[in-house]
């Protein structure tokens, strides 16, 4: 048996489909749509190419959907880089060039952040 986190989160939605996993102001998440909603994001990351010892940056508020996300990381092996939503221009800017994390997961409300990073070097 496998004693990752997703393994483990796996066999708890397994054992109590219906039960509360996450809960974010009144937002809740049963522990078979948190693991239903990782393995999309999972298999979505698989598919642009990332695995085992991948980065990922996760660039999300503080939500179910951090979670998610780090858990979709977790089931394929990856390596979740947080990167904090109040991270200023050059702090996302070292996450980004030295972390090199493949993929970001970006909520909407803050992506205005990164664009910033297209102009020179903040250091």
């Amino acid at each position: 048996m496998n004693l990752d986190f997703a393994s483990v989160w796996e066999l708890v939605a397994d054992l109590v489909p219906e039960n509360d996993a996450l809960i974010c102001g009144e937002e809740v998440v049963s522990w078979k749509d948190y693991d239903l909603r990782s393995s999309k994001i999972a298999a979505a990351l698989s598919s642009k190419g990332l695995g085992p010892n991948s980065k990922a940056g996760l660039y999300l508020n503080n939500s179910n959907e951090y979670l998610i996300g780090q858990n979709a990381i977790f089931k394929i092996g990856g390596v979740p880089i947080n990167v904090n939503y109040r991270y200023v221009r050059k702090s996302l800017f070292i996450c980004w060039i030295i972390l090199m994390p493949k993929q970001f997961s970006i909520m909407l409300a803050i992506a205005h952040e990164l664009k910033k990073l297209q102009n020179p070097c903040p250091i």
